[in-house]
């Protein structure tokens, strides 16, 4: 017996043709480039980045909003209280009409009224004007007060008055506050106080609750 092992024959006609060392080198450029599409790592992180800031934004807008439009309410109510208190009297006096002022700042607490509206560069001001219609309709001030303590307007001058309000031989009381809320934390600070800030002005007439008409002394 032989002992020389069977050779395998080979089909030359089948023969498992050459690799290309340039394929291979481009294959394995696009696998790596296909693996880079499909490795979803850190990609939660790019996301938060994006938009982290754009919610934190959104919040603090929506916030020094709220607060402003809070602010804003509580400018109404203090127009309102005030003119209801100097309703009720029949006769007031300089030193009755500003302790108004501390009536209309009690009632913005929390917020520090004076210091905001002094940030957005229109301190708080409170007005209040005793209106006599007389029996021609015509609306004139008969007195006037202002915060800063002058008259601010003349005795006598004539008044706009809404006309379902324009009753002749009445007295009316009409109550104007001004008032600025800055908003301070979310827009840029290099827009001046004045474009930074929610203005309120807030104008209410109430008719005299006692008597003909409400007289003040030194006014």
């Amino acid at each position: 017996m032989s002992d020389t092992l069977p050779v395998a024959a080979v089909d030359h006609n089948h023969a498992t043709p050459p690799i290309c060392a340039k394929k291979m080198k481009h294959s394995g450029v696009f696998l790596r480039f296909r693996d880079y599409l499909r490795d979803r790592r850190g990609v939660g992180g790019v996301e938060f980045a994006i938009l982290a800031p754009i919610l934190i934004a959104t919040y603090f807008s929506c916030f020094e909003l709220t607060i402003g439009f809070s602010f804003a309410k509580r400018a109404a109510r203090a127009t309102g209280t005030v003119g209801d208190l100097v309703a009720q009297q029949s006769t007031v006096n300089k030193a009755f009409l500003t302790t108004m002022t501390n009536a209309a700042k009690s009632i913005f607490a929390p917020y520090d009224v004076d210091g905001l509206t002094a940030t957005a560069k229109n301190p708080l001001n409170l007005k209040i004007t005793g209106i006599q219609i007389d029996d021609a309709g015509t609306a004139k001030a008969l007195w006037s007060w202002q915060r800063t303590g002058s008259a601010p307007y003349t005795a006598g001058s004539s008044v706009t008055v809404p006309k379902e309000l324009k009753i002749a031989g009445t007295f009316l009381i009409r109550t104007e506050l001004t008032a600025s809320y800055p908003l301070m934390l979310f827009l840029p600070t290099t827009f001046s106080p004045e474009n930074r800030a929610i203005s309120m002005n807030r104008e209410i007439f109430y008719q005299q609750r006692t008597g003909d008409k409400i007289t003040c002394s030194d006014c």
